[in-house]
């Protein structure tokens, strides 16, 4: 609706490109079809609203506002190859403003899917990493310094190891019962290594979410959700992790100069518990408070960035004891002509609170700091095949680095990666 709302300034604002006399009606019979159609529009009445539109623009070819508007119905219904000869009508007959060219070439590349109270997405990825076991960079680790320094020659199985993997994922999101501005979202992906099958990691996230019209503190006009997670990392479950996050955030839209300018900001909170079988001590509760920031100034352009405390609790006596720190990330995202690119960067630090081991490491008060890049590129295939579910294809390069003063957790990875996903 907000697309169809812009299209209406925009070709209202149009007349320096010679079109904004063909988008004032004259015509009565006209007159009356297009506020039918625009009634049925914000009633919701998709079909009813196709038909009219139909009949406008037979009545007057020269309506470039109603064959947009006829345009975007035909692709939230899901017809994309009528969608998409409307929109290559918009583009030979008229002189389109670069905002209704975005918006055109915005859908092109994330296909025409029905807008249907349920939808589904599944993915396989295939993929390889340089260092599966997180193996510090050194073959050979010291362990203690002056005269209890000891030197340690790690076995093979404790070097980096490089290995390839298949990853499945299925997300399922729908309406609740009892409240239909509400959703609920159930995703599981698995990845299966072809050597270390004991770090095979599976993720199991349960979430809600629902937009909300009140204030919280600077918020207004709210979304909110909330999701619960559990990764299970190795055959044997050497790792146990159960997440509880949620967010809220306010948004705010206007259309301004021919575009959509979009800013939104919120406060988000995770709670984490991680449980490891074969050694308690290391079982944890880690606390994120991250405050977020979102800017769209163009719909071909997105940027957006995080930070916020850290703080990780031991429960059993960890070497280190408590973990305190903080995380901070960005994310910019482009939409080209072909495509889809994501970059996004993130690093943490994390201080233990005590000396990590009085004997091994004296006077060391440990301090980690982790970081990831990754860069993505992904594009749909909906103008090979519009009558089919839409299809996407990606691959992701990812860089993880970790910096230790002990150096037997200092190591680094690469992950490089190709998928095909399908939305229905």
């Amino acid at each position: 609706m907000v697309q169809r709302l812009l299209a209406f300034i925009v070709f209202a604002l149009a007349g320096s490109i010679g079109i904004a006399q063909n988008i004032t009606p004259t015509d009565s019979d006209f007159d009356v079809l297009y506020e039918e159609a625009q009634a049925a529009m914000s009633a919701g009445d998709r079909s009813r609203a196709v038909n009219l539109l139909e009949r406008v623009v037979q009545l007057n070819p020269q309506s470039a506002g109603a064959l947009l508007d006829l345009a975007l119905l035909h692709c939230e219904l899901g017809e994309a190859g009528a969608a998409y000869q409307r929109f290559n009508e918009l583009e030979r007959r008229f002189a389109l403003p670069d905002s209704i060219e975005s918006l055109i070439r915005f859908h092109r590349q994330m296909g025409c899917l029905a807008q249907t109270n349920h939808q589904f997405q599944a993915q396989i990825t295939r993929g390889s990493v340089s260092n599966v076991n997180a193996a510090p960079l050194s073959s050979i680790v010291q362990i203690g310094s002056g005269e209890r320094a000891i030197f340690l020659e790690l076995t093979e199985r404790n070097r980096p190891t490089s290995d390839r993997f298949t990853a499945f994922g299925f997300q399922s999101i729908g309406p609740v019962a009892s409240d239909q501005n509400a959703k609920w979202l159930v995703f599981v992906d698995s990845r299966q290594y072809e050597m270390r099958s004991d770090l095979n990691l599976t993720n199991l996230i349960l979430g809600y979410a629902k937009p909300a019209p009140f204030t919280l503190g600077a918020l207004t006009d709210v979304n909110w959700s909330a999701s619960l997670g559990r990764v299970l990392l190795g055959e044997r479950g050497f790792e146990r992790s159960y997440r509880l996050t949620a967010e809220a955030w306010s948004v705010k839209q206007q259309a301004l100069n021919h575009s959509t300018n979009r800013a939104r900001w919120g406060l988000g909170g995770a709670l984490s518990l991680n449980r490891y079988d074969q050694d308690a001590r290391f079982n944890s509760q880690r606390i994120e408070l991250l405050a977020r920031a979102e800017v769209l100034p163009f719909r071909s352009f997105g940027i957006s960035g995080y930070a916020g405390p850290i703080l990780d609790l031991s429960t059993d006596g960890r070497p280190g004891g408590d973990r305190r720190g903080a995380i901070v990330g960005t994310e910019l995202n482009w939409v080209l002509p072909v495509g889809r690119v994501t970059f996004s960067s993130h690093a943490q630090a994390l201080t233990d609170a005590e000396v990590f081991n009085e004997v091994f490491f004296p006077g060391v008060e440990r301090l980690n700091r982790r970081f990831f890049s990754t860069f993505r590129y992904e594009a749909a295939l909906p103008e090979l095949y519009p009558q089919q579910p839409r299809t996407v294809i990606f691959g992701q390069a990812a860089r993880e680095r970790s910096i230790d003063q002990l150096s037997i957790f200092s190591f680094k990875n690469h992950t490089l990666m190709l998928g095909i996903r399908g939305v229905w």
